[in-house]
């Protein structure tokens, strides 16, 4: 059976922080993005953007964990119990407000973009996933 998407590409699926290392790579305009490893560099980096702001673990996919904080105290207040998911990695990153409500949603396949769809959701969902096991309850 021919590999169509080879692992490097798999592996740029499953981890935003290769995406926004790709995207400086390449000159892809980007909101701006800190890679942390722990609540410490965490509470660091959230001086260095703007806010609102959102804290997303390092997993590609479907944007299910990814938490929106309004100010740092927000962010001071919620770090400790933060889902840095399995490889101990998040993201913070500038929020942006999506145009007209909505993403854009690119897949590519062997080198060529497979398809492009709009997404309209409200601006504090995430999560993309819309099959039940996907859902993730509100944090306390």
């Amino acid at each position: 059976m021919p590999v169509v998407n080879p692992l490097a590409a798999w592996r740029f699926e499953k981890s935003k922080a290769l995406q926004a290392e790709l995207f400086e790579r390449l000159g892809v305009r980007y909101p701006r993005t800190v890679v942390v490893n722990g609540v410490a560099p965490l509470r660091q980096a959230a001086r260095e953007v703007r806010f609102p702001a959102l804290v997303k673990p390092n997993v590609g996919g479907s944007g299910a964990l990814i938490e929106r904080f309004e100010t740092p105290a927000d962010l001071e207040a919620r770090a400790p119990a933060l889902d840095f998911g399995p490889d101990g990695v998040a993201l913070l990153q500038e929020y942006v407000e999506p145009r007209d409500g909505a993403i854009v949603r690119v897949e590519v396949l062997d080198g060529r973009m497979l398809y492009a769809i709009r997404i309209v959701r409200r601006s504090d969902q995430f999560n993309l996933c819309p099959a039940d096991l996907c859902q993730v309850p509100a944090p306390d």
